[in-house]
């Protein structure tokens, strides 16, 4: 079976952390926040650039959470209701 191209990831760092093709394929939302800031982006990462993407991400104190992370967050409640953007 042929090893998948892509990582996603839901994060809210702004696309100028991305690098090496990793590309939003979609916006979330907000989640207890003002309209614009911190809205959480799905993200495709390139497999063989993962580690540093995520470490990017990081590095500026974003999250890098996988669906499974996300969903559980949305359903506690811990990171707040969803506005749409």
């Amino acid at each position: 079976m042929p090893e998948t191209r892509w990582v996603v990831r839901m994060t809210t760092a702004p696309e100028s952390y991305d690098g090496f093709g990793s590309k939003t394929v979609a916006w979330l939302g907000t989640r207890n926040l003002p309209k614009g800031r911190d809205q959480f982006r799905r993200v495709a990462i390139p497999r063989e650039h993962y580690e540093w993407q995520t470490a990017r991400y990081h590095s500026g104190m974003y999250p890098a959470f996988t669906d499974l992370q996300y969903h559980e967050l949305t359903e506690s409640n811990l990171i707040g209701p969803l506005d749409t953007p």
